[in-house]
């Protein structure tokens, strides 16, 4: 789920530290700059902090820098983003807690109909007509049942890890809005940005993947040149019957 991949990930949690010191190293002799964390709104507004000549942003150097010291495997096909895939937090966004409450209310509510209506025919029907029908039913009740009661009981886990999250990151919902916040006010903070985070992380990537075929095909041609210049610089041995004459002296 990805609620735990935010709150697990060493990667994610390495990440965060990285912008956590940037930001405390910009904000040093500030009473900002000794800050044990941060507010997750801040995450939007790297890429709009800018070098001084606007070359670089605060989140093109936030990549470059974990990728330095964090991806062993950078340049490779080992190398893994490390944030949730943006289209992962997207889907998260549009969960709805409310809705699904709802739906398994419904849900809820017609399976009692149905159990309703079997136990009427069965009422109504002879003992000799109210099999197999009774039994196949009853079957067919009890499995929708325990079906039922897993989905509330996975939708009652998913709100717990959800809101533990939302704690986790110190993330409250605004006033008025309620006592808990929901997915799509929560993952949007985390939206833009791993958008952008995963953009930046490619185009690293290709970077550094280019400069290490380049840093080969140099040493290639480095040992091609070596290898030229030792057969051109190496005397030839004289070979054959005079010169192993020559050698003994014999002519």
């Amino acid at each position: 789920m990805i609620v735990q991949n935010l709150t697990t990930s060493k990667s994610v949690e390495n990440l965060l530290g990285l912008i956590l010191a940037l930001g405390n190293y910009m904000n040093g002799g500030t009473t900002r700059g000794q800050a044990d964390g941060f507010s997750l709104e801040i995450l939007a507004k790297l890429k709009d902090v800018k070098s001084k000549d606007n070359s670089v942003s605060l989140l093109q150097y936030v990549v470059a820098q974990y990728v330095r010291k964090y991806d062993p495997d950078a340049g490779t096909d080992r190398t893994q983003l490390p944030i949730p895939e943006p289209s992962d937090i997207s889907q998260a966004s549009l969960v709805n807690f409310e809705d699904l409450e709802q739906e398994l209310k419904k849900a809820q509510t017609s399976l009692e109909k149905c159990r309703q209506h079997i136990e009427r025919v069965v009422r109504e029907s002879t003992l000799e007509t109210t099999e197999p029908f009774k039994t196949n039913m009853t079957k067919f009740i009890d499995k929708a049942e325990i079906d039922l009661n897993e989905q509330k009981n996975s939708l009652l886990d998913a709100q717990k890890r959800f809101h533990q999250c939302t704690i986790y990151f110190a993330v409250k919902p605004k006033p008025g809005e309620g006592p808990f916040l929901n997915p799509k006010d929560f993952f949007g903070l985390w939206s833009v940005f791993c958008q952008e985070f995963k953009d930046l992380w490619k185009r690293e990537q290709q970077r550094i993947m280019k400069e290490k075929v380049d840093t080969a095909q140099r040493r290639v041609k480095q040992l091609q040149e070596e290898k030229k210049t030792a057969l051109t610089t190496t005397p030839k041995t004289k070979s054959g019957l005079k010169a192993k004459l020559a050698s003994r002296g014999m002519i």
